[in-house]
């Protein structure tokens, strides 16, 4: 939403304190909503030319395309809480939580809503469907010691990854196609190189409840908060410093010279990786803890269709998940038309491709031609049938790339992650938010930035109000 320099000054004179959030996805618009609503001026300043970051979606030749994050789930109880308090309840609508697993070249089906569909389907034996239950005993009790702003509390089970657990608690088939196609799904890493308290939490949040989305996209969230908020888009933050009972921020936008920001506090919310080039006064231990995690690359080719596919893909599967035993390359397929009214126009459809970390570096430097190529190709190998339909009806594609799309912890990633929250100032007038705090999902980001918004308030009781200093915004180079 557009807002002149004179009513946003005049918000500060409402207000009495000014805060920086830096970063427009949803643990920053989340962040900066709260404490607009406790009476802050809050200024969204994001790098990228939109809003959402992994809450994003596209309009392209009469679709909408969910370019990263897909999954909502009626677990999310903080974002639907927000939802109820910004107004957006008559937007949620019912969306389908069917799952297909492919297992020699068939798509079997499973309602995550239906935990007993595990006991059910022709997937996975009997056997397996016994040590299925152990994995649901081990993950409730492990997820029942956190909330889910915060895993820290769960750490004692972070000593082994989800491979060294499978071959431990659970067998090799259960592990092949339920364990290896969820966590290449949920994670884009291999379970190898994953903690076990990322299959816990994710068979806590992803079993049991339904799913839910928006008609116009999975960013109406953020665009909604987006629009009730000031945002300064395409704005590259530089450096932040706490100066006295400040925050500099300082800031550029193409063609135009440096500025700096002085305001009372600052949240900061980008990918964990890019914080310490921004405050060089990170300590040492926080600036190696934020280097070293590891997000992974995302590649989605989007396939608009003159026609949805048929049978087996009638069924209404938001996700179909290719085991590693089944295809190298392909991740999983989403059926979008199937996940809300409005993703396709009607009586069309439309299916998106991913694809495994090592596919996606390969393919990361090339022409959006040979990417869409290369893509159909591996679909010709994996699900010959959907590529025959793809191959006749398709009317428009769409790339789309995110270098950091999704955080993978390893084995004793988490209590790395318990250390740095320990050493962090509560009551610091830089705050943080974002999953290097928490789980890798759009409802842990937006806790954290909740749980931001609120260390800011208690921060900025003893802070002297921005309107009674100097003039706020100046030219880089000149005195503040």
């Amino acid at each position: 939403m557009a807002v002149t320099k004179e009513e946003e000054q005049s918000r500060q004179r409402d207000t009495g304190r000014h805060v920086i959030v830096v970063g427009a996805g949803i643990a920053g618009l989340s962040a900066a909503f709260r404490l607009q609503q406790t009476g802050c001026s809050v200024t969204v300043l994001e790098r990228d030319q939109h809003i959402g970051g992994r809450m994003r979606t596209a309009a392209h030749e009469g679709f909408r395309m969910d370019l990263c994050a897909i999954w909502l789930t009626r677990n999310y109880r903080e974002m639907l809480q927000l939802l109820s308090d910004a107004g957006l309840e008559g937007e949620i609508r019912h969306s389908t939580d069917w799952i297909g697993i492919v297992r020699a070249g068939r798509i079997h089906p499973l309602r995550l809503h239906r935990p007993t569909d595990l006991m059910r389907t022709g997937l996975i034996g009997w056997r397996s469907k016994l040590r299925a239950m152990a994995l649901m005993w081990d993950a409730r009790h492990a997820t029942t010691l956190a909330r889910r702003e915060d895993v820290s509390a769960a750490v004692y089970a972070d000593t082994e990854s989800i491979r060294a657990y499978s071959s431990r608690r659970l067998n090799r088939e259960l592990h092949d196609y339920l364990i290896d196609p969820l966590c290449w799904a949920f994670y884009l890493a291999s379970p190898d190189d994953l903690s076990v308290v990322n299959l816990f939490s994710e068979v806590k949040l992803a079993f049991g409840a339904p799913c839910f989305s928006f008609t116009y996209g999975i960013d109406t969230l953020a665009q909604h908060l987006a629009e009730q908020l000031t945002v300064h888009l395409n704005t590259a933050v530089t450096s932040i410093q706490q100066r006295d009972d400040t925050v500099k921020v300082t800031w550029q936008q193409p063609g135009k010279t440096a500025q700096e920001d002085h305001a009372d506090a600052c949240v900061v919310t980008v990918p964990g990786p890019q914080v310490p080039e921004l405050i060089p006064a990170l300590a040492p231990e926080q600036r190696r803890y934020l280097s070293g995690l590891t997000y992974q690359p995302h590649i989605g080719v989007h396939v608009g269709l003159d026609r949805p596919p048929g049978p087996p893909y009638t069924a209404p599967y938001v996700v179909v998940a290719v085991p590693s035993t089944e295809d190298r390359d392909l991740n999983y397929l989403t059926f979008d038309h199937h996940r809300a009214q409005g993703r396709a126009p009607a009586g069309k459809g439309l299916v998106s491709l991913h694809f495994r970390p090592t596919w996606n570096e390969r393919h990361w430097g090339r022409l959006e031609s040979e990417i869409i190529d290369e893509a159909l190709a591996v679909c010709r190998r994996a699900l010959p049938g959907l590529a025959r339909h793809i191959d006749r009806y398709r009317t428009t594609t769409m790339v789309h790339r995110q270098r950091l799309a999704l955080l993978a912890r390893p084995p004793g990633g988490y209590r790395q992650m318990q250390r740095f929250i320990e050493n962090l100032d509560p009551q610091a007038r830089i705050q943080f938010a974002g999953d290097h705090l928490s789980l890798s999902t759009t409802n842990n980001a937006l806790a954290t930035g909740e749980l931001a918004a609120r260390a800011t308030r208690v921060a900025l009781q003893s802070v002297t109000p921005a309107e009674a200093r100097p003039q706020r915004v100046h030219h880089r180079g000149e005195t503040p």
